[in-house]
């Protein structure tokens, strides 16, 4: 609602992040900055940064919208993890979710009307496994594959798998 709309806008700890079009707002993300006491167990209580809604106008699926938001949301960030709650369901979601870098890290069920539905809970920011790792890598190739231009990385991780590192380390060699 629009009255919701602007709760958000006059929050600090909250950002609204538009991606306007030729016609107007194409899609919008929307961030809840603080310590939550829901999603990834591991973050309950800490700082966060809660990826509460992404949507993109249908009519712009597949040009990039949904990326540029998600760019803006890690950007918005500025280090702290990134997480938010998709439809079990929604493979569509999940696919794209995973390709950028969101493992999943539990699941949240909620009750709306009387009918209970079920959210995986995905977390971008984390340790690095051999899981997210492979993701990484996997990532990285598509990159170098699809550009000539050098590729920047900066992993944020607390520790983790030896392994998924080294693997990094070799395709960024390449």
């Amino acid at each position: 609602s629009e009255a919701e709309f602007d709760r958000h806008l006059a929050d600090p700890a909250h950002r609204v992040l538009v991606v306007d079009g030729p016609g107007g707002p194409v899609g919008y993300a929307l961030v809840l900055h603080g310590a939550h006491d829901e999603g990834p167990e591991a973050l309950r209580g800490a700082p966060s940064a809660d990826l509460s809604k992404l949507y993109v106008d249908p009519d712009h699926h597949g040009g990039g919208v949904a990326r540029a938001l998600l760019d803006a949301v890690r950007a918005d960030a500025a280090g702290l993890p990134v997480w938010l709650g998709v439809n079990a369901d929604n493979a569509r979601a999940k696919r794209f979710y995973a390709k950028s870098g969101f493992v999943t890290a539990g699941v949240r069920e909620f009750t709306v009307g009387g009918t209970t539905f079920v959210d995986d809970v995905l977390v971008l920011d984390g340790g690095l496994d051999d899981d997210n790792g492979a993701v990484l890598v996997t990532q990285l190739l598509t990159l170098a594959a699809d550009s000539d231009d050098d590729i920047a990385l900066w992993i944020h991780s607390p520790g983790g798998s030896v392994p998924a590192m080294l693997a990094i380390r070799d395709v960024m060699r390449l």
